[in-house]
């Protein structure tokens, strides 16, 4: 019973080919293509967890620029005016320059300044439309590449900047600034006491660590201050 069986069904299959060479292309495309469905699903599900966990930090950064008139240099200069622990709700936070050391499933790191194509800009000397983007990444294996940023303009909120995955844009609404932005001289006067503070430190970490990048840091403000000063005798 089992043989004539056997023997209508590969009749079947050769009366019916085309049938025959679907199912086979189904079963050796559809398996990975259901692989990668079910990773990017993955993959963006921890992205909007990283984001539900994080967005904090986003709009602290904003807040700073609104109140500075520039971004921040890393995420410690946020603490404790717009970042603390009990914001985060992860306490102890430690936070360096580039981002958040724990030991949890995401990573997050904040890197200013980078250019439009969010490559580290510092050879853009002084550049007035870098920006600055912040990484919220997931450990995973499964979800490697799979994370969530945002990228900020140098000065301002009203551009086009917020979230991205790394599929397109999400559904995540991008911040505003929940403090009054500092706009005419109060700005000038703000952004270049900012920037001149930057200069002081990194020249002193670079007289403390002379192996470090410090002086490269401290020559991008130098040419920033100048151009920004250029461009205030331009409006006049």
């Amino acid at each position: 019973m089992f043989e004539r069986f056997r023997q209508r069904q590969n009749e079947f299959w050769e009366k019916h080919p085309i049938l025959n060479l679907g199912l086979a292309l189904g079963l050796i495309f559809g398996l990975p293509a259901a692989m990668f469905l079910g990773i990017w699903i993955y993959g963006n599900q921890k992205a909007e967890e990283g984001y539900r966990a994080y967005r904090v930090l986003a709009q602290a950064i904003c807040d700073y620029r609104a109140e500075k008139g520039i971004l921040p240099d890393g995420l410690d200069d946020l603490v404790p005016e717009y970042l603390n622990d009990e914001l985060v709700g992860r306490g102890p936070l430690r936070i360096s320059s580039y981002g958040l050391a724990e030991n949890g499933p995401f990573r997050v790191s904040y890197i200013f300044p980078v250019n439009d194509e969010g490559y580290q800009a510092l050879h853009e000397g002084g550049n007035l439309s870098a920006k600055g983007t912040l990484y919220i990444g997931h450990v995973n294996v499964l979800a490697n590449g799979a994370g969530v940023s945002y990228t900020f303009d140098l000065r301002s909120h009203e551009s086009d900047e917020g979230w991205m995955l790394r599929n397109g844009k999400p559904d995540y609404p991008p911040v505003v600034p929940s403090v009054p932005v500092i706009q005419g001289e109060e700005l000038e006067k703000t952004l270049i006491e900012e920037i001149d503070r930057r200069i002081e430190k990194y020249a002193q970490i670079k007289a403390e660590q002379p192996n470090t990048m410090a002086d490269t840091y401290r020559d991008w403000y130098q040419q920033f201050k100048q151009k920004y000063l250029e461009s205030l005798d331009g409006d006049e």
